[in-house]
């Protein structure tokens, strides 16, 4: 589309929406801002009074139903992929997306330039006009910024979904309808790379695109503990530099993703090796007297954290708890009654909910634990014994008690640091 001299609102203002203003000035447009926030300098009214106007931007946030029906609406991510000259690797999923979409990005890195992009936390429209046609551009996608994209990417990568942010879908339906926007606009010649045995993945890989479910034979796959795509041998499991089960379905996912560029088994090899994971997702702190403290604040679903608990071993003190997103924690609570952890430390404003459920499935060894980080760490730490694995993997929101995920791994960070080993 051409924006020169159109008038476009920008339904919120937040990162995303503040890269689209930038470009579309450029662009030619006459740009104008409408954001619940009254105190928002520059803002015309709130997103319900938008008027006059030829198009409306919507920021990921911002529920498509909230705005004003009488105007063309898009999004940042739509015209991203209106305007992008170079083909799009997309990546969705409830959990695992952002270290899928790197891992994909360092395995063609080498041989290709890379853009990665969107919930990794690069707006898209930032890079855009540095984009060349033949780069590559590698978008990791949550639901919100699928809502209603009207283009997909040529490989789009599904990973495994389970129940998130249903205190802003209306329900897990609508969740995986907005998924599968990533498939629903493929063509014959496009491939939909999906999880093998995840039914919402399953239901969100629509479109004419050609299936393929990693870690089966028609993709990567492990066979003798080893990665292998096409009869040849990437590498041994054993040697990614990422942990847990859930992390070899990411590893999977990316090779087959990469693999429809770059058929180069030592490059991707490569990457594999010395990736060890992004900030705030199961990332090793330190040692304190043999103890190692591991912080996976980012995972804020219950399946995120079944698999950081799962990718141990060892006896495990966990940090659990926070803001309440509106999800059903029954089955974390069964499994944890089912392999308890040696002690679990709630936290925040779920730890009354998570105080009951407990008790109603017999769950006995937690601790609610009052103050702020400082005294979380230090009261994990009084309970941990040589070879114990201290985890905040939270499987909530942060916004209780924390700025946000990073905040309160950062935070968890530096409370580990100051413990003295004895």
């Amino acid at each position: 589309m051409d924006y020169r001299g159109k008038r476009v609102a920008l339904a919120a203002y937040g990162v995303e929406n503040k890269a689209a203003g930038k470009y579309l000035k450029v662009q030619g447009a006459e740009v104008v801002i409408y954001d619940d926030n009254p105190d928002l300098e520059g803002s015309l009214g709130s997103i319900a009074e938008i008027s006059d106007v030829d198009i409306i931007v919507r920021s990921p946030p911002i529920h498509p139903d909230r705005l004003p029906k009488d105007f063309r609406t898009t999004s940042a991510t739509n015209i991203f992929f209106e305007q992008c000259p170079a083909p799009i690797i997309g990546v969705t999923g409830t959990k695992g997306k952002g270290t899928t979409s790197t891992l994909i990005a360092k395995m063609l890195e080498p041989s290709k330039a890379v853009h990665l992009v969107g919930n990794i936390g690069q707006p898209a429209l930032e890079v855009l006009p540095s984009i060349q046609p033949d780069d590559i551009v590698i978008y990791e996608l949550s639901s919100f910024q699928l809502w209603d994209l009207k283009i997909s990417p040529k490989v789009a990568v599904i990973l495994a979904i389970s129940e998130d942010h249903q205190d802003v879908h209306v329900s897990m339906d609508e969740y995986v309808k907005a998924k599968s926007m990533i498939s629903a606009h493929q063509e014959p010649s496009d491939l939909c790379i999906l999880h093998p045995h995840n039914q919402l993945s399953e239901s969100a890989a629509v479109g004419d695109g050609r299936k393929v479910r990693f870690l089966s034979p028609e993709a990567a796959n492990i066979e003798d503990d080893n990665y292998v795509i096409n009869s040849q041998i990437i590498c041994a499991t054993k040697e990614a530099g990422l942990i847990g089960p859930h992390n070899q379905e990411n590893i999977a996912a990316a090779i087959t993703a990469a693999w429809q560029y770059v058929q180069d088994p030592q490059q991707l090899a490569k990457a594999i090796k010395s990736f060890k994971g992004l900030e705030h997702r199961l990332e090793f702190v330190r040692k304190v007297n043999e103890v190692s403290y591991y912080n996976d604040s980012q995972a804020t679903t219950a399946a995120a954290t079944l698999a950081a608990i799962n990718s141990f071993e060892q006896p495990k003190i966990l940090i659990l708890g926070g803001s309440d997103k509106g999800l059903d924690f029954t089955e974390l609570a069964r499994k944890l009654a089912e392999s308890p952890q040696k002690k679990i430390l709630l936290i925040g404003e779920m730890s009354q909910k998570f105080t009951q459920l407990f008790k109603e499935l017999g769950v006995s060894n937690f601790e609610n634990v009052q103050g702020g980080m400082k005294e979380i760490v230090q009261t994990a730490h009084r309970h941990a014994d040589p070879n114990d694995v201290v985890l905040l993997s939270p499987a909530c929101a942060s916004f209780d008690m924390f700025d946000s995920y990073q905040d309160r791994g950062n935070q968890f960070k530096e409370a580990v640091k100051q413990l003295s080993d004895l």
